[in-house]
């Protein structure tokens, strides 16, 4: 898999883009920007389209996190965030 492509796949879904928009904007096939999605699911421990926004709300975190350096890290039980502390 490239790494590269699969952040940039992440980076669009946090911006909100939809799968198509991401194809037209990485110039990919539809299937390729569903195979890096699914990695992406099964990643954070996610395995049904019900699980889309929660996908979303996940990368978020992360990014939210990366951004502001925290020191303790979000604890995840079956894929969940469970707690996270962000310094100041």
């Amino acid at each position: 898999m490239n790494g590269e492509t699969e952040r940039r796949v992440k980076a669009l879904l946090i911006e909100g883009l939809s799968n198509k928009e991401i194809c037209e904007r990485l110039h990919l096939s539809r299937s390729g920007v569903n195979f890096h999605i699914r990695a992406l699911f099964r990643k954070h421990g996610l395995y049904s389209h019900a699980d889309s926004r929660r996908l979303v709300v996940l990368l978020v975190t992360e990014k939210l996190q990366q951004e502001m350096g925290t020191h303790d890290k979000a604890e995840r039980r079956n894929g969940q965030l469970v707690h996270a502390s962000f310094s100041d």
